[in-house]
Parts: structure tokens; sequence; C-alpha cells
């Protein structure tokens, strides 16, 4: 018999599905509760995948401690993210314990991936790596336009491909969030679909224009494209109607908040001469997509996009032209959503599951680079702080040794992973560069002669090989934002570890 009693609101998370090598998933996440405690609780968790006491930042791969409040923990919620480091299928479990208490085990699944862009379309991009501005934007537009077209009433069977969450139901943007508030409902799909709607929050959900139909008064093929069509609760959208989106400081707009935390009111987003009157801000978490879709609007339908400025209230936001298509203060608030929110797993397989339909993408998703090459704007920022707790294991097989170095990741979108293996790491990565990496060191991009690039993700966690014993390994992680061209580095003033 335990003297102390340790719970969890699950014992199986939802499968991740597929993620790719090197990103992480969106976490996921469950309550733990304990009594009778004579010891913290310690959270264990496997190999390729990372937790945290945040549901958007400081995941890591080592254990979390947990210390109890008068021999008990309430209510502790705990965040897991898949971040897969070899393909295939990965099934594991997160382990809860304390000394003199019961063991729990949470079961995980992912499925790792090696590419986020179909294989038969390696060449999409082919061509643009010297075209920028308008000429981009242009080439793009070549690329994407020509899709296929479904009926605005047959969309509702993708959505089972474009936008299930992990437990199976509708992954709806104003009612899905990842962290507190949680909308107290969720849809199965299918069976909750319905049309125009009045009443309250979590009864059905619809079809939902994130770009209004009536901005381009309902015509085809704009008017079923994927894209900027997301399913969502009705009585949302009916709160946000064709209000432009926008940041809002104090929310004045009937039943706003929402459940998720989404508002309305009139726009708080700073620009000179920019637009005062009644907007809709969506949560965090969704804002880059929804900016990413807009910019695909405006390149996919280059041919239409400056006649539209005439309607309903499109003339807000839109400026009559083909290029730059919006106005100062929209194209603003866009890039700085762009940068704030980056490409998620949810939009890299939203992309795949409606090209596989549509026959076309969203190269803003591809390669986000491409929104600064074409409109300019702010680079994202630096991050502030940097990667902790940096840790490695050796592991000496005959003549090679591999090296598993872990740590407690920071507030950047991604990071790279720097080796040395003659003497510590000299120099600092590029902005405006982004470095291939190898876990097999020396083959990897160089920053400088003899500091390899070994690992450039979302995770906390790297195994490098082909290492000799008799050396002396030199690693360094540096945080970083943006992608390609808009990478901005953190350099750290000292987080680097040494092996051998």
């Amino acid at each position: 018999m335990y003297a102390g009693n340790i719970s969890s609101s699950v014992s199986i998370l939802p499968s991740y599905g597929n993620c790719l090598l090197g990103m992480s998933s969106s976490p996921q996440y469950f309550v733990m509760n304990a009594n009778g405690l004579s010891a913290p609780v310690v959270v264990d968790v496997p190999d390729g995948f990372e937790i945290s006491t945040f549901a958007n930042k400081n995941f890591g791969t080592k254990p979390l401690i947990i210390r109890a409040i008068s021999n008990a923990v309430n209510n502790f919620t705990i965040y897991v993210r898949a971040t897969p480091n070899q393909a295939g299928l990965l099934t594991a479990n997160i382990s809860l314990s304390s000394v003199g208490s019961n063991n729990v085990s949470i079961a995980v699944t992912c499925n790792g991936i090696g590419a986020n862009i179909p294989s038969n379309i390696s060449t999409y991009y082919s061509g643009l790596h010297s075209l920028s501005g308008a000429s981009l934007k242009t080439a793009l537009f070549n690329k994407i336009s020509s899709h296929a077209v479904i009926s605005y009433a047959n969309l509702w069977p993708y959505y089972a491909s474009t936008d299930v969450f992990y437990n199976g139901n509708l992954w709806d943007i104003y009612s899905t969030n990842l962290s507190p508030p949680f909308a107290n409902y969720s849809y199965p799909l299918i069976t909750s679909q319905c049309g125009n709607y009045t009443g309250k929050e979590g009864d059905c959900y619809v079809r939902e224009h994130s770009f209004p139909q009536s901005w381009f008064a309902s015509a085809s093929p704009m008017v079923s494209d994927m894209f900027i069509i997301y399913p969502t609760d009705a009585k949302v959208n009916g709160i946000r109607s064709n209000d432009p989106y926008g940041e809002v400081a104090i929310s004045t707009t009937s039943n706003t908040p929402t459940q998720d935390g989404s508002k309305g009111g009139l726009n708080s987003f700073v620009f000179p001469g920019g637009f005062t009157g009644k907007v809709f801000e969506p949560i965090d978490e969704y804002k880059g997509d929804l900016a990413r879709g807009y910019f695909y609007m405006a390149t996919c339908y280059e041919n239409l996009v400056a006649g539209w400025a005439a309607n309903s209230n499109a003339s807000v936001l839109l400026d009559s032209n083909s290029f730059p298509v919006f106005k100062p203060w929209e194209l603003a608030l866009l890039i700085k959503w762009h940068n704030q929110d980056p490409v998620s797993m949810k939009e890299i397989n939203r992309n795949n599951a409606i090209y596989a339909v549509q026959n076309n993408r969203n190269p803003f998703i591809d390669s986000p680079q491409f929104v600064q090459r074409i409109w300019g704007g702010a680079l994202p920022s630096k991050p502030i702080n940097t990667p902790q707790n940096i840790t490695q294991t050796p592991t000496i097989t005959g003549y090679n040794m591999s090296i598993y170095l872990n740590w407690k990741s920071a507030d950047g979108n991604r990071r790279i992973v720097v080796a040395s293996a003659n003497g510590k790491i000299k120099s600092a990565p590029s902005d405006g560069t982004e470095y291939n990496a190898n876990t097999v060191f020396g083959q990897g991009d160089q920053v400088i002669s003899g500091d390899f690039v070994v690992y450039n993700g979302t995770g906390s966690s790297v195994s490098v090989t082909n290492c000799n014993p008799n050396n002396t390994y030199y690693f360094k992680v540096y945080e970083y934002n943006g992608y390609k061209q808009t990478c901005t580095y953190l350099v750290p003033p000292n987080n680097s570890c040494s092996c051998n």
C-alpha cells in the first residue's frame, strides 16, 4: 500500500500523427493530481517527446520536478509535444513517480516523417531564388493560380483531412486553444455542421471565410478556396461577420471575449494613418496562419484582387492594386503576425492535405521568407533568452563515439547546434543565413572552418555520431527566429559544453 497517490486526467494521449523530423507538433496536455506525498513528483519524458509547464515555451527532454505543497499537487497541467528524431512510428510512455507513491504511465505516439513537401513536387519553387518584390509574387501566381476547384457545397468532407485535431475532433481556430482559456466544447466531425446561425457558442460549426466572401462578391473560385476557408464555431463566425482582423485592447463587441479569448472591438494596432474602426482579433495561436492565408489570396488572385476594394468594407485594407495589394497598416499587421506566429505542423499538414485536393500550395507556408522577399517589412525579432541546462552523454562503441545532447529550449522559434573538435566554437552564425544540419559530425554546413552545424530544428535534443573518442568536442546552442534570408540569431554569452 502506497502512502502517496498520483493520478492523471488521461492514461493515453491521442496520437500526434505525422510530425516532420526536426520540427515539433502542437502540444497536448494532461492534468496531474497527487496527495500524501513525501517527495516531489518526477515526470520523465521518453525520446522523441518534450514536456513543459507552459504551452508555448521552455520545452525539454529532461525530467520535470513537481514539488508538493502541503504534501499535495492539485490540478497541475503538463504540456507534451512530439519532436521525433527518427523516421517511423514511435510509441512510448511518460512516467509520473514519487518516492513512496504509485507510478503512473501515459502512452504517447507519433510518426516521424522526412519531408514537408511531397517528393513529386520537389521542383515546385525552382527558378525563384533570384526574384523578389512584384516579380517574385507574379512568378508564384503563375505556379499556384491554376488549381482545381471544389464546389462550396462539397467542402465538408475534406475537413476530416485538413482540420482534424489529435483527438479526432474538429480543429477550430475559434475554439481550439492550446493553452488557457480552453473552450468548454469541441466538435465531432460531420455531425455538428450548420449554416447561418445565431444561437450560442458550441452548438455547431460552419465554413468560415477568413478572407470574407463579401470582399470578392462571393465569386468563384475564391468562394471555395480551402486555403482561406476554415471550419469554425458558428456563433463566433457570426460575431466576426466580415470585419477585418486587427488587434483589440478593450473588447466591446457583444459575446466577446469568446471562450478561447478571441475578441471584437476598435482596432488598437498602432500605425500612422491606420484603420481605427471595428475589427476582430483571433488568438495568438492562429494569427500567423491567417496572415499567410491573406498573402496567399494576394498572390493566387493577383489578376483579380485590384478590383475587390470596392466590395463591402474591403476598402479599409485593400489598396486597389495588384501590388502591394494591402494598405500600409494592414501589411504591417500581417507581417507582424507572420513573424510572431511561425509556421506550425498544423499548417504544414493542412497545406499538404489541401494540395491533394486543389493541386496547389500556399507558398508562404512552404517558404515563409517569401513574405519579406516580396513585401519587405520588419524581420523577425531576435530571441531574448538562451537555452539552459545543456548536458551531454557520450556512448563509445569500438572506435566510434556518439554524443547525445539535450537542453531546455528558450523563446526562439528554432535553434541550431554547432559542434567543433578543434577547440571551442570560434564564431557565431550570421543573420540572414540558414544552415543545413547533419547529425553525422563533419557533414553539416560550417559556420566557420571546423565549426559544423549538427542540428537545426524546433526541439531540444540531438544525437551526434561519427565522433572520435580521442577528441574533445565542443557544442553551442543558438536560438533563432525566421527562415532562410530572414533568420535572426541570438548569440549567447556562454552556453557551450564539451565532451571527451
